[in-house]
């Protein structure tokens, strides 16, 4: 297994957060819409929050809505797809 038995350090490096609203709160949970450029995690910024606040943070749920072009609302469901919609896709096509 890779890392099995290896301590290593993360460095600290620069982060791009966009947007970030706190949209919902009821104790202890935190809701909130986050806007990042590219290799943001959003766990470490949960845990960095929670640094910052003196609390501990983490995720107890993380939903991707858009990843560069793409958006959750233009997505299909696997269950919408035909046979016809698979060999579609399998053949390269998008």
């Amino acid at each position: 297994m890779a890392g099995a038995d290896k301590e290593f350090e993360v460095g600290e490096r620069a982060v791009l957060i966009k947007e970030i609203e706190v949209v919902g709160f009821v104790w202890p949970m935190l809701e909130m819409p986050v806007v990042t450029g590219p290799g943001v995690y959003i766990r470490a910024l949960a845990r960095d929050i929670g640094e910052k606040l003196g609390t501990g943070g983490y995720l107890v749920e993380l939903e991707r809505t858009r990843v560069g072009e793409y958006r959750k609302e233009a997505a299909l469901r696997l269950g919408d797809l035909t046979s016809i919609d698979w060999r579609f896709v399998q053949e390269g096509h998008s």
